[in-house]
C-alpha cells in the first residue's frame, strides 16, 4: 500500500490485455504512474519488467493512462518508445525503473492498482507469510524464527555500527543482544525473507561482521565465522563495517529476441538485410507488407555500429521489427 493507494505485484505472465482483464475482475486496473514517489514505490517492490496501465493502442504516438490521469509523469527508457505500431503498451523494466514500449500480444509479469477503502475488507484474510509479526517468545517488536528460537529486531534508526551494536544491548534486559551475525545459508535466507516482506524504504541493514586488516572478518558477537555471502566485488577495502543490501542486485539484461529465418537479433530487435534494390518509398512499402515491420531508426552509436558492419554495399536495403 502507498498512500491511499493498493498494490498487486503478480508473479504470473499475461498479455497486456489479459493482465488488465484480471486486475479489473478484481475490482482494479493495471498501474497507472501519477508522481516520482509512485514510480519509486512500484521500482522498489519488483524485480522484473511488468505491465503497466499506459498504451497507445487507440492513437499511435499519443500515449494515455488506461485511468485517464493526465498529471503523470515520463520515465522512457533511453531510445523509448521505439516500436512504433507493433509495440503499443507500456511496460516498466525492474532493473532501473524505466518504461519500455512492450507488444500487447506478448506476456510479461503485471502490476495493478486501487484505491484503498475506507474500511476494513471482511473477512479479514489471514496472512500468508511465512515470518510471525510478532512472537511472544521474544517480546513486542521482536520476531522468532521458529526453526532455531531466535529472536530478532530490524531498527529503522540509523547509526554508525558501534552506536548500533550498543542500542541492541540495551534493548535487552539481560544484555545479550547484539547485532545481527548469519551463520547459515538458511538463516540468511529467513532474514531476507522478512526484510523483502516488510518493504522498507531503507536499502541497507548494519549487520555484526567485522572486516579488519590485522583480524580479518570476525562476527561481533564471536559466532564462528562459517557462511558468507559477499555481493560481487566485496569486501573491496573501503570499510571495516558491514552492511546487509535490502534491494537485489539488478537481474541479467533481458535476452536476444528469436527472429525468423534471415534475420538477425540485436538489443531486442530483428533486423533483416535485403539483397534487392528499391526505391525508399517503395522499399518502405514492402517492408510493412512483407514483413510488418519497418525501415530501420538508429537510435544510438552502438546500433549504429552494428548496422554498419552488416551493410555491405552502398544500396542494400535494411528493415527492423
Amino acid at each position: 500500500m502507498n498512500e491511499d493507494r493498493c498494490y498487486y505485484l503478480s508473479d504470473v505472465e499475461k498479455t497486456w490485455q489479459d493482465a488488465r482483464k484480471y486486475c479489473q475482475d478484481h475490482q482494479a486496473d493495471l498501474i497507472s504512474i501519477n508522481s516520482w514517489t509512485e514510480q519509486d514505490f512500484v521500482h522498489t517492490n519488483i524485480d522484473t519488467e511488468i505491465l503497466i496501465g499506459y498504451s497507445d493502442q487507440v492513437d499511435e504516438g499519443v500515449w494515455v493512462w488506461n485511468d485517464k490521469s493526465t498529471g503523470g509523469i515520463v520515465n522512457w527508457d533511453t531510445g523509448e518508445p521505439n516500436g512504433k505500431n507493433t509495440q503499443n503498451c507500456g511496460s516498466m523494466y525492474g532493473t532501473n525503473g524505466k518504461w519500455d514500449d512492450w507488444f500487447c500480444d506478448k506476456a510479461r509479469n503485471f502490476g495493478c492498482e486501487m484505491a484503498a477503502s475506507d474500511t476494513p475488507l471482511e473477512p479479514t484474510a489471514t496472512p500468508t507469510s511465512t515470518v510471525p509479526p510478532y512472537s511472544e517468545a521474544c517480546g513486542p517488536g521482536w520476531i522468532e524464527n521458529h526453526l532455531t528460537g531466535e529472536c530478532y529486531h530490524m531498527s529503522l534508526e540509523e547509526m554508525d555500527q558501534f552506536s548500533a551494536q550498543e542500542h541492541c544491548r540495551r534493548m535487552d534486559e539481560s544484555g545479550d543482544a547484539t547485532l545481527l551475525s548469519l551463520s547459515t545459508k538458511d538463516e540468511q535466507v529467513y532474514v531476507w525473507d522478512y526484510i523483502r516482506h516488510q518493504y522498507y524504504s531503507q536499502q541497507a541493514f548494519t549487520i555484526g561482521m567485522m572486516n579488519e586488516i590485522n583480524q580479518g572478518n570476525y562476527w561481533m558477537d564471536n559466532t564462528p565465522v562459517s557462511f558468507f555471502n559477499w555481493y560481487h566485488g566485496e569486501p573491496s577495502g573501503d570499510g571495516t563495517c558491514t552492511g546487509l543490501n535490502y534491494k537485489p542486485p539488478s537481474p541479467s539484461p533481458p535476452p536476444d529476441p528469436i527472429c525468423p529465418s534471415g534475420w538477425t537479433p540485436f538489443n531486442r530487435h530483428c533486423y533483416y538485410f535485403s539483397n534487392i534494390t528499391d526505391t525508399w518509398n517503395g522499399a518502405k512499402s514492402w517492408c510493412e507488407s512483407n514483413l510488418n515491420s519497418n525501415l530501420a531508426s538508429v537510435e544510438n552509436a552502438d546500433e549504429n555500429d552494428f548496422l554498419a558492419d552488416f551493410v555491405i554495399f552502398d544500396d542494400q536495403q535494411l528493415f527492423k521489427v
